[in-house]
């Protein structure tokens, strides 16, 4: 990890060589979950309210885009140095994911981990978690277009429950339904 100075100046230290995925963008926007139980329906004041501007500059993979799928690896050579470019980031409309869990059956003591991030090749970039309780619902904001993964599970500790939905953001917000 590396932080830029007042100009956007960056340095990467003791890379191994080899191919590299960079990633870029300011830690204010980066994906943020708010929960909400089913016997408390206030959120932690978070959430993105309805009609707000909604851009900002979304994490980025560099060279090709904001979505992983695209993402181009940069080779660091043995020994060497590797020089950047000029590189900018875009500001763009930010999406929200709306969403609940349907679980048959459950118990209000059961807790459920729900992640939700990118994949890529065989590696999964985790943005955000939370743990859930039965009947709960979520918002996830601060999303750019893109490739997305949720994934939840738990349970009682007599039944244990998974599920994995793909999600693709487009030019609008989201409502999503996944059952365990």
């Amino acid at each position: 990890e590396s932080v830029t100075d007042r100009v956007g100046v960056f340095r990467l230290d003791k890379l191994p060589p080899g191919p590299h995925l960079l990633e870029l963008g300011p830690s204010d926007t980066e994906p943020a979950i708010v929960v909400r139980n089913a016997d408390n329906d206030a959120d932690n004041g978070s959430a993105v309210k309805a009609g707000a501007d909604r851009t900002g500059y979304p994490l980025q993979w560099w060279p090709s885009a904001g979505d992983v799928d695209y993402a181009q690896p940069v080779t660091v050579p043995a020994g060497g140095v590797l020089a950047f470019p000029d590189i900018r980031i875009l500001r763009q409309s930010l999406h929200e994911v709306k969403g609940s869990l349907k679980v048959e059956g459950c118990e209000i003591a059961d807790k459920y981990h729900l992640s939700f991030g990118q994949s890529y090749g065989g590696s999964y970039f985790r943005r955000v978690s939370a743990t859930l309780v039965c009947g709960a619902s979520f918002s996830i904001t601060n999303l750019p277009t893109g490739r997305w993964v949720l994934a939840a599970d738990g349970g009682s500790p007599a039944r244990q429950e998974y599920a994995y939905q793909e999600i693709v953001v487009t030019d609008q917000d989201l409502e999503v339904e996944l059952r365990l």
